[in-house]
């Protein structure tokens, strides 16, 4: 973890040191070059740790660690409501995907198919190499639109229907 700590310096002091406009963009090109350098090195030295932290944290990461506070205020906001945002958006995705099911059951899997799609080519792109939870920001509305089918069919389920719904 230390390596990896010098190195995250290193491509940042590569990243920020230059003050002219110029020179600094130049520099970032070569930062991220150096970035993704580094991160092949550390995948060659170990590939398996690499890919169990990617399908462990990396997905977590990129799908359910959006903490939505003030970045200034992160640091003072007590761990406990971190995690709590933390299990809500990871509960939220996985009713979400409940909710895809039952999309390819009721509808049929083409019409599931572009929704799911999207959700898994974010992941597939994302979650090899780096993965942030601003990644997925572009495919929210479709996992709130999910969720939303996936409550609205249990709640159908599970409260009583009279088929009339006017009073």
């Amino acid at each position: 973890m230390l390596e990896y700590v010098h190195q995250w310096r290193d491509i940042h002091r590569l990243w920020n040191t230059p003050t002219d406009p110029r020179e600094r963009a130049i520099k970032r090109i070569e930062a991220d070059e150096e970035y993704l350098r580094a991160g092949l090195a550390n995948i060659a030295k170990n590939r398996v740790g690499h890919f169990v932290r990617r399908v462990t944290t990396g997905l977590f990461v990129l799908w359910a660690a959006e903490i939505p506070i003030r970045y200034s205020r992160i640091n003072s906001t007590p761990r406990l409501v971190i995690r709590g945002i933390w299990l809500l958006q990871a509960g939220l995705l996985a009713v979400a995907l409940v909710g895809l099911v039952m999309v390819v059951h009721r509808r049929g899997p083409l019409v599931a198919a572009p929704l799911a799609v999207l959700l898994a080519y974010i992941t597939v792109v994302h979650m090899p190499f780096l993965a942030e939870a601003r990644y997925s920001l572009p495919a929210k509305p479709t996992v709130l639109a999910l969720f939303a089918i996936a409550l609205a069919e249990l709640m159908h389920r599970m409260l009583p229907q009279t088929g009339d719904y006017l009073p």
